[in-house]
């Protein structure tokens, strides 16, 4: 009872049942590495595009603080807290303002796009 008898015919079909388990296993693994690497050149392709878009959050956000200096220089009576506020929503306003662009940038990083990064750079007047 339970036990098993297999002749050297019985061993070859189970062998060449787990050949072609590993074959479609190694297809399935190939096609999970393929599309790996394909994102991964996706987001190296991006990088370029990463310098162009630090450097117009700076200048926006260099932007923001100066005008909130002077804003601050005009109304003095702002408490704390108010200017807190104003500090938070200012900021949120940028972040707002700026999403669609940067998602704009990461689709055209995608397509590879260096010319749009070159009209970004000059738009902002960015030095390059």
């Amino acid at each position: 009872e339970h036990v098993h008898c297999y002749d050297i015919d019985d061993l070859e079909i189970i062998a060449k049942e787990n050949t072609q388990k590993r074959r479609s296993h190694a297809q399935a693994a190939e096609h999970i590495v393929s599309e790996e690497a394909d994102k991964f050149y996706e987001w190296l392709s991006t990088l370029q595009f990463i310098p162009t878009m630090k450097a117009i959050r700076q200048k926006v956000e260099e932007t923001r603080r100066s005008e909130l200096a002077a804003l601050y220089r005009c109304a003095p009576q702002l408490t704390p807290i108010q200017r807190e506020h104003i500090e938070k929503y200012s900021n949120r306003f940028l972040n707002k303002v700026l999403h669609d662009p940067f998602v704009s940038i990461q689709e055209e990083a995608k397509n590879n796009n260096i010319r749009f990064v070159e009209f970004l750079r000059r738009l902002f007047r960015l030095s390059s």
